[in-house]
């Protein structure tokens, strides 16, 4: 899954719209679910209080976005 096939997938649903960052969170960021890019690595977690949980790595964007709609969706944990 792509960046732009996943805000596709976001626009079907305003379940989770308010709580999706692509990008590294800002600091005053809170209950949020986090998809980021760092170097070649994809991550994607839940950030709260200026922590990160549930952090899982990919090496590519098409695993880390298909994971995360998955997550979102209640299918992966």
């Amino acid at each position: 899954m792509t960046e732009s096939e996943f805000k596709e997938f976001l626009n079907k649903s305003d379940k989770y719209k308010k709580a999706i960052i692509v990008g590294k969170p800002k600091e005053l960021d809170n209950n949020v679910y986090v998809i980021e890019q760092v170097g070649v690595t994809w991550l994607t977690y839940y950030f709260e209080r200026g922590k990160s949980f549930s952090v899982k790595l990919f090496d590519n964007e098409g695993d880390a976005f298909e994971y995360f709609a998955k997550w979102l969706s209640g299918v992966e944990r």
